[in-house]
């Protein structure tokens, strides 16, 4: 789990340096993260 989170931290580090990334595609992005996120903890 916490590989995962530190993963997502990186990801989003990249995501947040690449301009051309619209804040809705992150936004969907975290939404499907966490989602996901939400499945492998049940």
């Amino acid at each position: 789990m916490a590989k995962n989170m530190e993963l997502l931290r990186k990801y989003i580090g990249v995501l947040s340096r690449d301009e051309r990334i619209k804040p809705k595609h992150m936004i969907l992005f975290l939404t499907l993260v966490y989602m996901g996120l939400s499945q492998n903890s049940v």
